[in-house]
């Protein structure tokens, strides 16, 4: 059945401009939540988008995800469309990244999902980010905002944001220093927990998927078994196992890069 009604002033647009401003210029939050509700030709410019269509098809469990948290309002489709058929190895250790961080909308590895040694990714929420980094509630309700399960941001995002208000990183620790307090509740947050022992990481990243376009295959990783019984071998005779170990099981490959690893 066809549509009534209209999109008003938007119907004079072709159907490629408009399959631009749905995927490319609106947040996934208003195109989902709000351009869909308007009436059933708004719905059929969304269904008939090629980019929406692939993430319900390969990447609808980062979709639910990021609009639960309430990320999808900082990142268009396109942008998700552009990780799941893009680099398909984590930012920051250069394996495979089956899991998406939320918070900055890029692919990660569980190694670093679990530790990054930067805590760079590690949640801070806003009252923790203006007592310990000096930054105005202002400033960073400019940043991508996520629920999980209250109000957090990156620690990254906030800090950058702070050395940025500064003028530079000096400046920044300059700041951090001159107060005893804020110096305290800066290092009181880093040294909180180990950060592979912080839920928090868990709850905002969503398993993604990488898609090829060339060959059109979904590729969601695999598994070395040998490296999963080492570890298993070793606890079940009380030794010792090094972290490396623990790296090498968590381990994800695409297919292309496991032959090397054997």
């Amino acid at each position: 059945m066809d549509p009534v009604a209209s999109l008003g002033k938007l119907d004079i647009l072709p159907i490629e401009l408009l399959d631009i401003i749905v995927s490319q210029c609106c947040d996934i939050q208003t195109v989902v939540t709000s351009l869909s509700l308007v009436n059933r030709c708004a719905r059929v410019i969304l269904h008939s988008s090629f980019i929406y269509q692939r993430l319900r098809c390969h990447a609808d469990r980062a979709l639910v995800a990021m609009l639960r948290t309430k990320v999808a309002s900082y990142f268009t489709l396109a942008d998700v469309d552009s990780i799941l058929c893009g680099d398909p190895y984590c930012t920051r250790s250069g394996d495979f990244g089956p899991p998406l961080w939320l918070p900055e909308c890029c692919r990660c590895c569980m190694s670093c999902l679990r530790g990054a040694p930067d805590l760079s990714g590690l949640p801070i929420s806003r009252h923790a980010a203006t007592k310990a980094l000096g930054i105005s509630k202002s400033a960073l309700a400019r940043l991508p905002t996520y629920e999980s399960p209250y109000p957090c941001l990156s620690f990254r995002h906030a800090r950058a944001a702070a050395v940025k208000i500064a003028g530079g990183e000096a400046q920044f620790m300059a700041r951090i220093s001159v107060s005893p307090w804020r110096q305290a509740a800066y290092d009181a947050f880093i040294a909180q927990t180990r950060p592979w022992d912080n839920v928090a990481r868990y709850m905002v990243a969503a398993p993604l998927p990488y898609f090829d376009k060339r060959f059109g295959k979904v590729d969601r990783g695999i598994h070395c078994l040998g490296c999963q019984r080492v570890v298993v071998a070793a606890s079940m005779v009380n030794c010792v196992y090094h972290r490396e170990d623990i790296r090498r099981r968590d381990t994800v490959y695409v297919a292309r890069d496991f032959i090397h690893h054997i």
